[in-house]
């Protein structure tokens, strides 16, 4: 009598230990793959050899930068947007604009899901933005609460 509840017992606990390995390992996965795995990368290369001229008189880098962003009407659309791309519009406006007597600023190449870029050249500033769970949750949600203005 007491070997069949011996046989019980231990299957109940070898069950539970398997569950308990099952769950920790969801865990460390779900963990992984929401802060670690990139699931996608894109980059932007700023071209140093093609700059353009506002003609806006200018004596610091930030003026240009708010001069440039007040001259775009789009702009207005970033702040809609996912907090991944209103951080790295920020760091795009601090690495392409700039005040040299005028403000002036260089092109981008590589916008996100239209043109692949591998690597940027040499003479080329890259900001790479990559796409891991937590983001990409943040842009399902974008997406889903915005479908209307999307269409």
């Amino acid at each position: 009598m007491k070997s069949k509840k011996n046989k019980k017992a231990v299957i109940g606990i070898t069950i539970i230990i398997i569950v308990i390995i099952l769950a920790l390992i969801a865990g460390l996965a779900f963990i992984y793959f929401y802060n670690f795995h990139v699931f996608k990368e894109f980059k932007i290369c700023i071209l140093d050899n093609k700059i353009q001229d506002t003609g806006i008189p200018c004596i610091t880098n930030e003026f240009c930068i708010n001069a440039v962003k007040s001259n775009i009407t789009e702009l207005e659309q970033l702040n809609n947007l996912p907090d991944i791309f209103k951080a790295k519009s920020d760091e795009l406006f601090e690495k392409a604009v700039f005040c040299n007597s005028t403000c002036k600023f260089r092109q981008v190449k590589g916008e996100p899901f239209t043109e692949k870029i591998e690597n940027c050249n040499a003479n080329e500033q890259e900001i790479s933005v990559q796409i891991k769970g937590k983001e990409g949750l943040e842009i399902l949600r974008f997406m889903k609460e915005n479908q209307d203005k999307i269409r």
